[in-house]
């Protein structure tokens, strides 16, 4: 079951924007009681989205990602690349 999904948006956007892309993406998730969305504003788009959301996540949240405490999946929405963490509990 996933708790937490923080989703990098390239050149940012607001949280109806993380919510469309949530809800386009995974449904379900908008309708798991509890659940934490996280918006990240990304101005530069980097080259290894996985290692930006890891140092990110590392430094402002403590959180160190790993291939078992996470599921992650990229694309594309409204001209902006993005880039979902979805943390598990």
């Amino acid at each position: 079951m996933i708790k937490e999904v923080h989703v990098f948006i390239e050149n940012g956007g607001d949280d109806r924007l993380m919510r469309e892309i949530v809800q386009a993406l995974h449904p379900e998730f908008l309708q798991q009681s509890g659940l934490r969305l996280v918006r990240h504003d990304v101005s530069d788009w980097p080259s290894e989205p996985f290692t930006m959301a890891a140092v990110k996540l590392r430094m402002q949240k403590g959180i160190a990602l790993t291939t078992g405490n996470c599921l992650v999946q990229d694309g594309n929405a409204y001209g902006k690349r993005l880039y979902m963490v979805m943390l598990k509990n």
